[in-house]
């Protein structure tokens, strides 16, 4: 998160004009936090769902990931909700 803007106290922050992924936000003076890819769905082959929604970084190697069921509502079928732990083969920085 270093160097990223924190835009807590812009006015578009009252918005939801910060989550428009097309929007450019470089000429709104912001400067996004970078990011690198520690996990993909191709790892787990066996979580099948993937509306996935939470996560929780329980250490530097080790997330937990859940699914949102929507409460069931226009479905065919129940989705339970399920947690998964998830060892990561890379070590998250700090």
């Amino acid at each position: 998160m270093a160097g990223a803007t924190d835009v807590g106290g812009l006015p578009q922050a009252a918005t939801l004009a910060l989550e428009d992924v097309s929007a450019n936000f470089a000429a709104l003076g912001i400067t996004l936090a970078t990011s690198t890819v520690v996990y993909t769905n191709g790892e787990t082959p066996e979580i099948t769902d993937f509306k996935l929604e939470g996560l929780a970084i329980l250490n530097q190697n080790t997330v937990a990931i859940s699914n949102d069921n929507d409460f069931s509502q226009g479905l065919p079928e129940r989705v339970t909700s399920k947690l998964w732990v998830i060892r990561l083969s890379d070590v998250l920085d700090r």
